[in-house]
């Protein structure tokens, strides 16, 4: 979801602005794998054929997470921008 503007826009700037990819092992979780579902959990064909069209051409299996048309990234920030942001003091 961090990949996404409107996303980004219900937090803070800082949150978001130093966004990292995930150096975890992703593909357990619904963060890798949820991008290809909307909301009703059908497939979203069009993110799906990213993801298969990418695997066609994956030369290395420790690149498979780059296969996916989303990263699973990680924000951070102080909880004090957090307050800020939405006005809690």
């Amino acid at each position: 979801m961090y990949n996404l503007e409107a996303c980004r826009r219900i937090w803070p700037p800082s949150y978001t602005a130093t966004m990292e990819v995930s150096c975890y092992d992703e593909f357990h979780y619904l963060a890798l794998w949820g991008q290809l579902y909307d909301k009703d959990w059908r497939i979203k064909e069009v993110l799906a054929r990213q993801l298969f069209d990418s695997l066609d051409s994956l030369v290395d299996i420790q690149r498979l997470a780059e296969c996916f048309p989303y990263r699973v990234l990680r924000p951070r920030c102080a909880i004090e921008e957090h307050y800020r942001f939405y006005g809690v003091e």
